[in-house]
């Protein structure tokens, strides 16, 4: 099948911003997956931080979510110590919340995201 999404990612110091365009299926789940865990092991970085960005389309079926929920696992065994999420919607905000739990806040703005990752990252 064709794979549906795409992400865009970029590093900020020890921030992995990674934004995420379009509806998902698992085989655009996993070409993200696949572009994200190369970027983190080229980094070889200890602690980092995550700022996913989704644009007013991202979403993905139950089991695309499920590779979602199984990449943010990998993420924090890898040294990410959380994560912040901006989203367009309720729909994608209560997505965020039941994915990513505790490890995770959840933001409409993406300046206030950014704002309070530095603030965590300097704790």
């Amino acid at each position: 099948m064709k794979k549906h999404g795409d992400v865009l990612l970029s590093w900020e110091g020890s921030i992995l911003i990674v934004r995420c365009k379009g509806p998902f299926n698992d085989e655009g789940a996993l070409a993200a997956i696949n572009e994200i865990n190369k970027s983190v092991s080229s980094r070889k970085v200890g602690t980092w931080y995550r700022l996913g960005i989704w644009d007013e389309e991202t979403l993905g079926s139950p089991s695309t979510l499920k590779l979602v929920k199984d990449i943010h696992e990998w993420y924090i065994e890898k040294g990410c110590k959380i994560i912040a999420v901006v989203v367009c919607n309720s729909v994608q905000e209560s997505v965020a919340e039941n994915l990513f739990g505790s490890t995770a806040k959840v933001f409409r703005i993406e300046a206030d995201a950014k704002k309070w990752l530095l603030s965590q990252s300097n704790t």
